[in-house]
């Protein structure tokens, strides 16, 4: 993993994060896939040796906050309109996750019909696809005397902003 941050200076943060990983495991966490295990031969451990679920070989994560601050005291009217904004937001991509070459049905006749693999591939042989995620906030303060202020904000999560910039 590999980090870089810059601390609020001048309304500007902004922190960059990679991470290259490999996870290798003989059982599925039932925890982290969100999903009951799903092993198809619970005698041989090493026959259930493969990618885990969570295995990630790259992840990029960008996230920052600007806070612009235009005008001063001298310019009263538009210092109330423009500053005290936030903008911010979080930017997430990543590498494809493990996928079973699964069949429909029992074949195995364990009476599970969710842990059958086709023949000849190993557990979670296969990666899905790179997904691409973009969370974007904007908000804005306002003093509402001495002793209150009202914050509005408006928020997009898994918003589609750089998926039409990856398109053939």
């Amino acid at each position: 993993t590999v980090s870089v941050r810059r601390r609020m200076t001048r309304g500007i943060y902004f922190r960059a994060a990679y991470t290259w990983a490999q996870a290798i495991d003989n059982t599925q966490d039932a925890l982290v896939a969100g999903r009951p295990a799903t092993v198809q031969n619970s005698f041989s451990t090493q026959a259930e040796r493969g990618r885990s679920v969570t295995d990630q070989r790259n992840r990029v994560v960008f996230s920052g906050i600007w806070e612009p601050q235009p005008f001063h005291a001298d310019h009263a009217t538009l210092k109330k309109v423009f500053n005290d904004w936030r903008i911010s937001g979080v930017f997430t991509a990543g590498s494809g996750r493990p996928v079973n070459a699964r069949i429909v049905g029992d074949a195995n006749q364990d009476g599970n019909s969710s842990n059958d693999r086709l023949p000849g591939f190993r557990r979670n042989f296969f990666t899905g696809p790179n997904y691409i995620t973009t969370d974007l906030r904007v908000a804005r303060r306002f003093d509402l005397g001495d002793r209150f202020k009202l914050e509005a904000l408006v928020e997009a999560f898994n918003a589609d902003v750089a998926a039409p910039f990856l398109k053939a």
